[in-house]
């Protein structure tokens, strides 16, 4: 797709009249829908043929191949530490301790339904698919 039908595709999701989109992206039918949560308004992705109960909420291993797939492809990938290292700067902890908490730090990664932001959502649909058209 070129930058205009991404311009295109933006201004009818957030000012047109229904506030949905549909894409075939790499075979597979994608609705893009504008939800509102509290004060912010965030993209929900869904994907046809696929139940999005089945994807979250479940490690790698329990998911097949093509729930694997889309989830990568569609799915707003979300990486977080399990320490928290401003409140760990904070501590009255010696730099020994800190070091030691530093090294158990792992990082995990999660995958959310929705993007916050419309340039997240495009680049990520460009890297990931080959092949991304809107359906009228």
């Amino acid at each position: 797709m070129t930058k205009e039908e991404w311009k295109q595709i933006e201004d009818e999701l957030f000012y047109g009249l229904y506030n949905s989109i549909t894409l075939k992206a790499d075979g597979h039918t994608v609705y893009l829908t504008l939800i509102k949560s509290g004060m912010k308004l965030k993209i929900l992705v869904l994907v046809k043929d696929v139940k999005l109960v089945d994807i979250l909420g479940k490690k790698e291993e329990q998911l097949n191949e093509t729930e694997l797939l889309v989830r990568n492809k569609f799915f707003c990938k979300k990486t977080k530490n399990s320490i928290n290292k401003r409140a760990l700067n904070r501590s009255k902890l010696s730099k020994k301790e800190k070091q030691m908490i530093m090294d158990m730090n792992t990082e995990y990664t999660y995958y959310i339904p929705y993007f916050t932001s419309f340039n997240k959502l495009r680049s990520s649909f460009e890297k990931n698919c080959d092949s991304v058209e809107r359906v009228k």
